[in-house]
């Protein structure tokens, strides 16, 4: 891998349109699962994953190459407003909001290690279509900084 992130924002849907949700979709981009346990998405939305004493032990490892969803409202209106498969682990709701005008969004691990970080803008460069349009912001290779989008 050519690169340091290990765990990346590979979507985000800050600017939903009406009727539809925020929300963050995670990666992990090596074979190595990660304890995800007390995690913490910081800045305008927030979110702490749940203690491992608090679940079944695997709900707390972010499996090898596994994307995650975390959004803003319960998993099952998730699931049913964006169609998505059992198959991908929804986590939420999360409080707050991100800004439909830009920021920096975080995730730590408990020991608040930053795991992932990353800034977007509702101008130019950044597409204009994710600011309320229905598009998400997706990243399109991982090998670049985190940041270009």
């Amino acid at each position: 891998m050519s690169h340091a992130e290990q765990i990346v924002f590979s979507e985000v849907m800050y600017h939903p349109p009406a009727g539809g949700h925020e929300f963050i979709e995670v990666q992990n981009l090596t074979a190595t699962p990660f304890d995800i346990a007390q995690w913490e998405l910081t800045d305008g939305a927030s979110f702490t994953f749940p203690d491992f004493a608090s679940g079944p032990a695997l709900d707390s490892f972010l499996k090898a190459f596994e994307r995650i969803i975390l959004c803003d409202t319960d998993p099952a209106t998730f699931r049913a407003t964006y169609n998505v498969p059992n198959s991908i682990r929804v986590f939420g709701p999360w409080s707050g909001r991100l800004s439909n005008g830009g920021e920096r969004v975080t995730l730590a691990d408990k020991n608040g290690t930053i795991r992932c970080s990353f800034r977007y803008e509702d101008r130019y460069p950044w597409p204009l279509a994710s600011d309320g349009a229905g598009h998400s912001l997706i990243l399109a290779d991982d090998s670049f900084a985190i940041d270009d989008y």
